[in-house]
């Protein structure tokens, strides 16, 4: 197995702008997911795909279930990441945010 370091950003502007970037193309659940995470906050959020990463990305992010059902970009491809690694690059990105905004004691 191949070990791949990706870069992942978020910012937060005037605590009402939550920016998160991401290699590749997210799939949408975690576009919905980022909006409705920031909804309780009161912040307009952003979330940025194809951001780079030393040149290379793993082309598409796409959730588990999205990974098992198949599909494009979901199960096949040249530059594929782990099943679930979507979803730790979220949880990942919601963890930074809630760290920057000083939440966790």
């Amino acid at each position: 197995r191949r070990q791949r370091q990706m870069c992942i950003r978020d910012r937060s502007i005037n605590n009402r702008i939550a920016i998160a970037t991401v290699p590749g193309e997210p799939f949408i659940k975690f576009q919905i997911d980022w909006k409705r995470e920031m909804q309780p906050n009161h912040v307009v959020p952003f979330f940025f795909g194809y951001t780079w990463n030393n040149g290379r990305w793993p082309m598409y992010l796409p959730d588990i279930r999205s990974a098992a059902y198949g599909g494009f970009g979901a199960d096949e491809g040249s530059w594929l990441i782990e099943v679930g690694a979507g979803e730790k690059i979220f949880n990942k990105l919601i963890e930074n945010y809630y760290r920057m905004m000083g939440v966790f004691r």
